[in-house]
């Protein structure tokens, strides 16, 4: 048997690195996924509102709910043209799309990456993402194919094959119907499925769509708004399709990329294309535009925008 001799300096160093959550030498890390894994401590506050920036090299930009920014420790490395970004809460991750690399790269709140044990295979071009909260699953539209995985990158083989979307672009999901709601370029529509990819009929169709790219749900008025890039505008829609007229009229949308809704708050949050002047605008569920202390600065071409209760 081996003795080992710890000098009272040492000891003092080992407790002060584990207090601090400074891993100690040879010990090994959390791993992603793990029954027995530790939330990180958050360097920022929430609610929190994650921009995505899609350039090369990208990054991921931090704000709060006023458009004031943010410090994020861990810097989201290694992205690339990044695109659409989800929150998933249970685990307090963000996934984010890099269309050009079929990647999906995984993050917790403060911008640290995570391995994940799946590696999200067989991805083929990542447009938009949507988390179900009910099965734990991570929808990916990828124009001609919605593929879902779980929440570590492991592909989930479904009994539908989310059949009519030629295009899918953006995903929402419904978690008081169990629904999502996809959003098409081709048809121009916003389609319906269960969790397992068949298609739902709903009586109102989402009428007065034009390109839509993406979809966003108000669990409390448990209302969908969909982002039309084809005529810069957002439409308001029931559970089943109907379209609501709002009293607001979404001033200021200029070819609305991605949409997230803040259901702390009661705000819809818009990552426009152009902007005139302001590439991310904030509104109240009735379309009246909100002004922020903040300008959400840095922000320059907004891939994807998320909400972090």
């Amino acid at each position: 048997m081996q003795r080992f001799a710890f000098s009272i300096l040492a000891l003092s160093c080992f407790a002060i690195a584990a207090c601090s959550g400074i891993s100690a030498p040879g010990t090994q890390p959390i791993v992603a996924g793990a029954p027995d894994a530790t939330l990180p401590a958050p360097s920022i506050s929430f609610p929190a509102v994650y921009v995505s920036q899609h350039t090369s090299p990208g990054t991921v930009l931090v704000f709060d709910e006023q458009g004031n920014p943010q410090t994020a420790s861990g810097g989201f490395p290694n992205l690339d043209l990044p695109g659409s970004i989800v929150f998933d809460p249970s685990l307090r991750r963000l996934y984010v799309a890099e269309y050009d690399n079929n990647a999906i790269r995984v993050y917790d709140v403060n911008g640290d990456p995570i391995s994940v044990s799946g590696g999200f295979p067989n991805l083929e071009g990542p447009l938009g993402l949507g988390f179900d909260s009910v099965n734990k699953h991570i929808y990916v539209a990828e124009g001609p194919v919605v593929a879902v995985y779980d929440e570590n990158g492991d592909k989930v083989t479904t009994t539908g094959s989310f059949p009519g979307a030629s295009y899918a672009v953006g995903i929402t999901f419904d978690p008081s119907n169990k629904l999502l709601y996809v959003a098409s370029r081709m048809p121009a529509k916003v389609l319906v499925y269960d969790q397992q990819g068949n298609p739902i009929t709903e009586p109102g169709k989402f009428s007065k769509t034009d390109s839509p790219a993406a979809v966003a749900f108000d669990p409390t008025n448990k209302l969908l708004y969909v982002a039309n890039e084809g005529n810069s505008t957002v439409t308001v829609y029931k559970q089943n399709g109907r379209r609501m007229t709002t009293t607001g009229t979404f001033p200021g949308v200029d070819v609305p990329d991605d949409l997230a809704f803040d259901s702390s708050d009661q705000e819809l949050y818009v990552a426009n294309g152009f902007g005139n002047g302001s590439l991310i605008t904030v509104y109240d569920p009735s379309g009246d535009k909100l002004t922020t202390s903040g300008s959400f600065s840095g922000v320059t071409a907004p891939g994807g925008i998320a909400i972090a209760p």
